[in-house]
């Protein structure tokens, strides 16, 4: 039987959660029970884990949320694998028990959301806990603890000097691409906010907003009544109306903009606006695909 020796950091790379650019990286608490799919992505430190593991995975993830939580109040997301059981609906309504929200119906606080969708795949679908700079996330009875941060927000080294503090720490290098959050971060320079006719551009570090059209009569991108598009100011206008870090990079984004399925469109006066996620709204809010 073993303890919780170490935890494993490791480095997944830039992502957009939603509109927000961000970092994702992933905490595994070591050794862990055997997991085919961890084996498969390389981790070789496997072991029979016994109460005394769970109580430190438990620490651990105490320690996630108290610095998560610093940053703001969080959002428990806790969707359910199986949708309500006609005989679970009667029982709460014999008992005159409220359902709760369809995102977490079982009222789950962070730390049993955060530790059942960890231990169990049988019972919730993902859970997260999200501030509108960071996000940890658990799913598929995986030991695996994601971590995503804003590109303004430095939970991650906090984070880290946290845990430090209790077990040491080892930089990890494995083949996730078979293991990844249940909730959508996409990869890539550009993302499009068509609700809020919006695309945004990243060079890994800043971000920029441009204007869109795009006309529909509800969320269902299926009803966009026109191609959608995006607006850039002329080459020559460029250097005159984009941020100082964003002046040499017109090419760049033009070719980005012009591998989407979206038309670009010169106009004279477009906005290019330098913006970090704070600007961009709160929360998670993914964006339609087109």
């Amino acid at each position: 039987m073993a303890m919780m020796r170490e935890v494993g950091l490791l480095e997944v790379g830039p992502r957009w959660r939603g509109i927000h650019f961000g970092r994702l990286r992933a905490l595994i608490p070591l050794p862990v029970n055997s997991d085919v799919c961890l084996a498969e992505a390389g981790l070789r430190d496997f072991a029979d884990t016994d109460d005394a593991w769970d109580k430190d995975f438990d620490r651990l993830v105490g320690i996630i949320l108290d610095v998560l939580q610093n940053a703001g109040p969080a959002e428990v997301v806790a969707p359910l694998r199986q949708a309500d059981s006609p005989i679970n609906r009667v029982k709460r309504w014999l008992t005159f028990r409220p359902s709760g929200p369809l995102t977490n119906r079982d009222n789950l606080d962070a730390p049993r959301a955060l530790c059942s969708a960890a231990r169990d795949d049988s019972h919730l679908r993902f859970a997260s806990v999200e501030t509108p700079g960071m996000c940890v996330e658990a799913s598929d009875g995986h030991p695996i603890l994601w971590i995503w941060t804003s590109i303004e927000d430095s939970g991650w080294e906090r984070l880290t000097t946290a845990i430090a503090q209790h077990w040491p720490t080892r930089k990890l290098t494995l083949d996730l691409s078979g293991l990844h959050p249940s909730t959508h971060y996409a990869e890539g320079p550009t993302v499009v906010d068509a609700i809020g006719k919006r695309v945004f551009w990243t060079d890994g570090v800043s971000v920029l907003r441009l204007e869109g059209k795009f006309s529909f009569s509800g969320r269902d991108p299926e009803e966009i009544r026109e191609p959608p598009c995006v607006y850039l100011p002329p080459h020559d206008e460029w250097k005159d109306v984009a941020p100082a870090w964003a002046a040499g990079v017109y090419t760049l984004v033009l070719r980005d903009l012009e591998a989407l399925p979206i038309q670009v469109v010169e106009r004279i006066g477009a906005k290019v606006e330098s913006v970090n996620s704070a600007a961009m709204g709160e929360g998670f809010t993914p964006p339609l695909p087109i």
